[in-house]
């Protein structure tokens, strides 16, 4: 009963980060707007200083934070289909995707997101996210692995 009981509280914490990059994807997409993350803290200078300097340094800036937003959104919604069709029947393959989802992807992205905004609260929270995602995949190993 004990584990059953953590396998469904990793997958809720699972199913939260999967919320998190999603809103975090289309926030970035949507607006494609350095003010929305501390890229400008980062860089020292208002939207309007990039512009007035170099108007296709923030074009390239807007492009990029769009393709991350792109690659958040694409991650939440293999994320979901992952926890829907695997992992809640507990196939093995499943958690094996989760694990390579958060080192061959989250990872990458977290380097990415620090590249372009700097540490802010923004990378902090995608921090937490990613050491929850770890918490989940770790307390959901024994439901996959362990003795049956």
């Amino acid at each position: 009963m004990e584990q059953k009981k953590l396998f469904n509280i990793g997958t809720i914490l699972l199913l939260a980060t999967v919320v998190v990059l999603a809103i975090y994807g289309i926030l970035y997409v949507i607006t494609g707007s350095p003010a929305i993350t501390g890229a400008l803290a980062y860089i020292g200078k208002s939207e309007a200083e990039i512009n007035a300097f170099d108007p296709e340094l923030m074009i390239i800036l807007s492009y990029q934070l769009r393709v991350l937003g792109i690659a958040y959104m694409s991650l939440g919604i293999a994320y979901i289909f992952i926890i829907n069709f695997g992992f809640r029947k507990k196939e093995k393959w499943a958690w094996i995707a989760t694990l390579i989802a958060i080192v061959g992807f989250v990872v990458p992205l977290m380097l990415m997101s620090i590249s372009v905004m700097g540490i802010d609260i923004d990378v902090i929270i995608l921090i937490i996210v990613l050491i929850i995602q770890i918490v989940g995949a770790i307390i959901t190993y024994k439901s996959f692995f362990g003795a049956e």
